[in-house]
């Protein structure tokens, strides 16, 4: 099937502003036409399992999208600029996937981004090009950024760095100011046997002690 949507009569046009969900999930599509922009107000768009090789710069026109799935669009090449809504995107076993192009700023929402098993990404610093751009203002809460993407090693910028299931860390005086954005933490694991990449998580507890009071502990997924 090739450009769903381009044949459609204006007549059906005018009325995809009401269409919040589109499953074209395992269609055999070789191309998505830039008709999609008829769905302003589309927030989930489903289109794993095709045969896509790109899809339209025009996307960044759906400024409500929040959820975009392409697991197993094995022929997809890139990703273009997504508006700043999106919150969660499936690219798993995308295997011919080589860029990603950074979506527009928010600090508001929480996102979700998996890449699992597109290893022609491998040596792209996605962390810096996409997390990174989008740390809030100084001043300002971070919300929850999950990141999953193939590789075999820990970026340097994680600057305290062990094997095994814990590290410590000694935090500089003060360090809960103005300026505190958060915690990243980064592991590398070998998928264990007989779990979806999709499944896939961590649990992380995080211990302080201070000069002025005893323990204290916080839990992360």
């Amino acid at each position: 099937m090739v450009a769903p949507l381009s044949s459609w009569p204006s007549s059906i046009q005018d009325c995809c502003t009401a269409v919040v969900h589109l499953d074209f999930e395992d269609c055999n599509l070789l191309e998505l036409s830039d008709a999609i922009s008829h769905f302003s107000s589309l927030k989930v768009l489903r289109l794993s399992k095709n045969n896509l090789e790109s899809l339209p710069t025009i996307m960044n026109r759906l400024v409500f999208l929040e959820q975009l799935e392409l697991e197993g669009c094995k022929r997809l090449r890139s990703i273009p600029e997504l508006s700043s809504s999106i919150s969660y995107i499936n690219a798993h076993d995308c295997i011919a996937l080589e860029t990603v192009s950074t979506p527009q700023t928010a600090y508001n929402i929480g996102r979700c981004f998996i890449f699992s098993n597109c290893h022609l990404l491998e040596q792209k610093d996605l962390f810096r090009d996409i997390v990174e751009t989008h740390s809030p203002p100084q001043g300002n809460c971070s919300r929850p950024f999950y990141f999953s993407v193939p590789g075999s090693e820990i970026p340097e910028r994680f600057t305290h760095q062990c094997r095994g299931s814990s590290v410590t860390a000694k935090l500089p005086p003060n360090w809960f100011d103005k300026k505190f954005l958060g915690f990243a933490i980064c592991a590398v694991t070998n998928k264990p046997l007989g779990v979806d990449y999709r499944y896939l998580s961590a649990q992380c507890f995080c211990t302080f002690k201070g000069d002025h009071f005893g323990w204290s502990q916080i839990t992360c997924y």
